[in-house]
């Protein structure tokens, strides 16, 4: 009975985790295109450069 319960919390902690992770996730994006920062420049760059 305690290993079902657990295992359920784990699996409702996973998936939080999950949801946090790709909002911060989607977040820093949105931080990084309203204010690239150097090494975000640099890539975009050398990308441009290399197509």
């Amino acid at each position: 009975m305690f290993t079902q319960n657990y295992l359920k919390s784990q699996k409702i902690l996973d998936s939080m985790n999950v949801l946090c992770f790709k909002w911060h996730f989607v977040n820093n994006i949105m931080t990084i295109t309203k204010k690239p920062s150097p090494f975000i420049l640099a890539w975009f760059y050398d990308y441009k450069n290399s197509t």
